[in-house]
């Protein structure tokens, strides 16, 4: 199990820097180029959406988590065209794309069917057996919980800083929030899914 989640870290790399570094650099460059912060936004935030449909045409599976992202990145360009170009959409779906996705994760714990386990199940990785006992459902439950929360708290601080900060900033600042709550989350994970019981 833990071979399996190394080289699961290691694909993420990539993921990292697409989501991370390319757009805060994008939209650096385009700023001087294009008319408005809106449009630099926009474009340097499809980086990200166009990565996920790559990857699900390349593995041929659904990724249903970046497909909402990528459904909610797309209806707020929609709703910034219609409001005249208002950047404030596209800094908000990522919170509201967060949030529903930490609501969904705590629900399905209400609903004794955590999504963690539900997700490591469809990607048929190590025992199955292990993943039927009780001790791995303790630990998938715990762990959606904490992605859950997470993820909503990620949601709320996002909130704040897009209706404060200026599009530059809130970029920057972004990156920063999702990275440290990514940290936070892979450690919480990794304690209690290599914790001895």
């Amino acid at each position: 199990m833990k071979r399996h989640y190394r080289q699961s870290l290691i694909k993420l790399i990539p993921s990292l820097v697409i989501n991370w570094l390319i757009p805060i650099v994008l939209y650096s460059f385009l700023r001087s180029y294009v008319a408005t912060d809106t449009v630099a936004l926009a474009i340097s935030g499809a980086v990200p959406t166009l990565w996920v449909m790559i990857q699900m045409f390349r593995i041929r599976r659904i990724d249903w988590i970046g497909l909402l992202g990528a459904a909610g990145f797309g209806a707020a360009c929609f709703i910034s065209f219609l409001s005249g170009g208002e950047s404030l959409p596209i800094k908000l779906y990522h919170p509201i794309v967060a949030c529903l996705i930490g609501v969904i994760a705590l629900v399905s714990v209400v609903i004794q069917k955590p999504l963690g386990l539900v997700l490591i199940r469809s990607l048929k990785i190590g025992n199955p057996g292990f993943f039927n006992s009780p001790a791995a459902r303790r630990k998938f439950t715990l762990a959606t919980v904490i992605f859950g929360m997470l993820l909503i708290v990620d949601g709320i601080i996002h909130v704040i800083m897009a209706l404060s900060l200026s599009t530059s900033v809130f970029l920057i600042w972004s990156k920063i929030v999702s990275l440290i709550m990514a940290v936070i989350l892979f450690f919480a994970v990794r304690h209690i899914l290599w914790q001895k019981t």
